[in-house]
């Protein structure tokens, strides 16, 4: 644990220490440890956090050699350097003061009744005292948070307890539920034009499942804050992995469900409202189905997600539902996303398409991919729902044989097209062909057999 160079320098045994130059850096540079240096090029050896002291006898003949070690320790994490100023050395140079300043490095001016003993006792037995009472209090928060969690307690009362312990308002990008979160102490204005910055990114399994942002200036950079914020990020990735199995287990019942719902056809039935309604749908009125389809990634988003047709992590996805189609159920079907979406009167059909094209636009941008959108006709029960999506499906299928990918298209919208398609493959759609079509086939097939055939001019 460490003591900032403004808390080491009020220890009552340092009383007469001054500072020189570098005053900016007493806050924000900690002691660790405390070195007697004996040659000029230290800075080589430094690996952060120690307060080196130096009779200045090294750079009597040329105080200019200052200049390496300010700036090498400096640069490599040293709390401070204490010269006895007058000893050895008079006034230091200009050059050396003013590196100092640029550096926030601050030089102590330490006076020659001063031992290094007196210098180093104390500040050692003052890095034990806080150590432990570090511990301390860090037992103490630890208790806090794994209370909240046992009482059921939320990432909000989470975030609000670090900013209690630290002072330092916080904010968390959740990406396993899409949302962001603020401690209460974060000013309305910054939660409006917040950007994640995601200083402490929050890692459960190797799945990044959020990240932690502190406001400029206000980041916990004392040991105790450290270890706050070690305990803090503890107790939001236990919140997330209880998230990361309550999500799995609705997702893998809602897509079980909806899959068996949009590939059969059969009556709404007590058993299958019930089970709707497990799934989060309450809704008893008109509905329809809307697919959306895209083309594989390309450039550095293909890296991002290799292979797959639509590269879309689900919480985004499942956000961008919740906030255009509130009531609406989605699935993921590997090359489909497919959503059944609640209706209050069969005429919002208008509504409901700008709200899948804004889902598709959404994605796309998201994707960097073209993205379809297809949506079937408005049917009157839940179990008719697997018609509207056949419908949607064919109208997929249309957009892509006749290249009008990147749309969104409405069944109904559908003219000569979706009776073609209703003919496909069909008895009636072959005679169509040849009612059509005949004499021209006909005239091929006698083409074919009395071609003539020309010699060779060599």
């Amino acid at each position: 644990m460490a003591l900032s160079v403004e808390e080491t320098l009020s220890l009552s045994a340092l009383s007469g220490i001054g500072v020189l130059a570098g005053a900016r850096g007493l806050a924000t540079r900690f002691v660790e440890t405390v070195v007697v240096i004996d040659v000029p090029d230290a800075h080589r050896w430094i690996r952060g956090g120690e307060m080196l002291i130096s009779s200045g006898y090294l750079f009597s003949k040329n105080p200019l050699e200052l200049l390496p070690l300010v700036e090498g320790c400096a640069r490599s994490g040293a709390a401070a350097l204490g010269i006895k100023v007058g000893r050895f050395l008079g006034r230091l140079p200009h050059e050396v003061l003013s590196l100092a300043d640029s550096l926030d490095f601050p030089l102590l001016d330490v006076p020659s009744r001063i031992n290094h003993v007196d210098i180093i006792n104390p500040i050692l037995s003052a890095l034990v005292n806080r150590q432990y009472e570090i511990l301390k209090k860090s037992s103490t928060v630890r208790d806090h948070f794994l209370e909240r969690i046992a009482e059921g307690g939320q990432v909000q009362e989470i975030l609000d307890g670090f900013e209690s312990f630290t002072g330092c308002p916080v904010a968390f990008a959740d990406h396993v539920r899409g949302r962001r979160c603020f401690s209460a102490g974060m000013p309305a204005h910054v939660r409006e034009r917040w950007e994640d910055g995601g200083e402490e990114p929050l890692v459960v399994a190797g799945r990044a499942v959020g990240s932690l942002s502190f406001l400029p200036g206000r980041e916990p950079l004392s040991p105790l804050e450290q270890a706050v914020l070690a305990h803090a990020k503890t107790a939001i990735m236990i919140l997330a992995q209880h998230d990361l199995a309550l999500l799995a287990a609705e997702s893998r019942h809602r897509d079980e469900f909806l899959q068996e719902l949009l590939f059969r056809r059969g009556v709404q039935t007590p058993e299958l409202l019930a089970r709707a309604r497990l799934v989060g749908w309450r809704h008893e009125g008109p509905l329809l189905v809307a697919l959306l389809s895209g083309g594989r990634a390309s450039g550095d988003k293909a890296e991002r997600w290799p292979g797959r047709t639509i590269p879309v992590c689900r919480p985004f996805f499942s956000g961008f539902v919740e906030a255009a189609l509130p009531g609406a159920l989605w699935t993921d079907m590997g090359s489909l996303w497919a959503l059944l979406i609640p209706l209050t009167a069969p005429e919002e059909s208008e509504r409901i398409v700008l709200a899948v094209e804004m889902i598709r636009a959404r994605v796309e941008e998201r994707t960097g991919c073209r993205q379809s959108a297809a949506l079937g006709s408005v049917k009157r029960t839940l179990a008719e729902a697997g018609e509207s999506y056949a419908e949607a499906r064919e109208t997929l299928d249309i957009l892509e044989r006749t290249h009008r990918e990147g749309r969104c298209v409405r069944w109904d919208e559908l003219g000569l097209e979706r009776v073609l398609a209703g003919l496909r493959g069909a008895e009636e759609g072959k005679r169509f062909v040849r009612k059509r079509l005949g004499p021209l086939l006909d005239a091929e097939t006698v083409w074919t057999s009395v071609r003539p055939t020309f010699p060779t001019v060599s």
